[in-house]
């Protein structure tokens, strides 16, 4: 009596264990590909906002140059970046719904589907 209380003990805790590793890990993986695209965002943005900023000539180079002289650059750039990564993803959910998307998203399924272990994997978490 005492193992099958254990035994049910352990399939419960390895069911919701697993589960929440099937919503845990997707999440973890889309909070560090957003971070990476975010860095790889913001370093040039920062760049080619230095470059707008010191071209005396241009209309913008009083606008440019006041918010470099104050802090408002540090954190004017960061929030344009964030900002463009969330309209990217906003027009990846736009596409991939459409019909075009449905069409080349189904297309990809079938192909992560003949995939050994990944297509298994795949069809599982599509399922929750």
């Amino acid at each position: 009596m005492i193992f099958s209380g254990f035994r049910a003990l352990r399939n419960v805790l390895r069911a919701n264990f697993l589960a929440g590793m099937f919503i845990a890990v997707p999440f973890a993986i889309t909070v560090i590909a957003l971070v990476w695209v975010w860095s790889k965002v913001n370093t040039p943005l920062m760049q080619i906002f230095q470059v707008a900023a010191t071209t005396e000539q241009m209309p913008w180079s009083d606008i440019g140059s006041a918010i470099q002289e104050s802090d408002y650059g540090k954190l004017l750039v960061p929030i344009v970046s964030l900002t463009l990564v969330l309209l990217a993803v906003l027009l990846l959910g736009l596409l991939t719904r459409s019909i075009i998307g449905r069409m080349a998203l189904g297309g990809l399924e079938g192909i992560v589907s003949r995939v050994p272990i990944v297509g298994m994997l795949y069809m599982s978490l599509k399922q929750l």
